[in-house]
């Protein structure tokens, strides 16, 4: 099955004065209960998509929103599109097509592959350009039948990569790494030199660590410690501690065409929450368990 497959000319509407991303959305719904017999009423699909909505990921840099729901009812992929006549304004980016997908719960690998695929036509400049600038709405699906994008295939590690992982290097300063993982929300970061090359990673248990004697590892308890003093410890070094005192040689990493299902396996036999994907020496980017909720179990 081809991504085009999913289309028709009557369900990908060009140049609607939509306002917001809710406006637009619907809109594809009022059109898609129009041309199926779904037993949800619209507005019980439209309160499924918006819920959705709440949880936020569904608007991406490149000018694409794919809003989606999954329907128990449904036995296959509804896809339907939208061109706004203005950009929508958005937190992530004007959003300049709305791409609305209801999906089957028992069929995740065609939703994830068509999602994948959306945005892959969406990073390819010219192409997406060209399609935000047809007159019809076939010669939209005739640009995106060009690209040929298949659907039945295995899902990969690549697949799941959107946005480009926030990295360190080695002579960032610890106050650096702690601002950093504070403001970004998070608790990991590969290491790369200034060519981009993975070299190493850290961790928050290693931001942590640095806070605490060494020989603290080789008692059993700090029960006796009642104070503050290995964070003020810390505090007091992070101008003089770098990142390169701190990171770890990379437990494990994945080539971008590894299955999801395969990281997966290895987050579970290792006790891993992330991993760095290599193309080569190269960081292309990391994928957390957390992604595979957000993106698999609740994409």
């Amino acid at each position: 099955m081809k991504l085009h497959n999913l289309l028709t000319e009557p369900m990908i509407l060009l140049d609607r004065g939509v306002k917001t991303k809710e406006e637009a959305i619907q809109v594809l719904v009022k059109e898609v209960k129009a041309r199926y017999p779904f037993p949800l009423k619209a507005e019980d699909i439209l309160k499924a998509v918006l819920d959705r909505e709440v949880l936020g990921g569904t608007s991406f840099p490149t000018g694409i929103a794919i809003p989606h729901a999954r329907l128990d009812f449904l036995d296959d992929l509804v896809v339907a599109i939208l061109r706004p006549s203005q950009p929508i304004p958005d937190p992530v980016a004007p959003v300049r097509l709305i791409v609305l997908m209801l999906t089957s719960q028992n069929k995740p690998a065609i939703y994830l592959n068509s999602l994948s695929s959306l945005l892959k036509f969406s990073q390819k400049t010219e192409v997406f350009e060209k399609a935000l600038a047809c007159n019809t709405s076939k010669e939209f699906l005739d640009i995106v039948a060009e690209q040929d994008y298949n659907l039945v295939k295995v899902v990969t590690v690549e697949d799941l990569l959107t946005e480009a992982p926030v990295t360190v290097k080695p002579d960032d300063t610890l106050a650096e790494l702690i601002d950093l993982f504070h403001l970004r929300n998070l608790s990991y970061a590969p290491v790369v030199d200034a060519d981009g090359i993975l070299v190493g990673e850290v961790g928050l248990g290693d931001v942590l660590k640095a806070g605490f004697p060494d020989f603290t590892s080789q008692v059993g308890s700090l029960r006796f410690l009642k104070t503050f003093e290995p964070f003020e410890t810390l505090l007091k070094k992070e101008d003089i501690v770098f990142v390169r005192d701190l990171m770890k040689p990379i437990a494990f990493g994945c080539e971008p065409s590894a299955s999801v299902v395969e990281l997966c396996f290895e987050f579970l036999q290792k006790g891993r929450r992330h991993c760095p994907v290599i193309r080569g020496r190269q960081l292309v980017g990391v994928l957390s368990i957390m992604d595979i909720l957000n993106k698999v179990l609740r994409g």
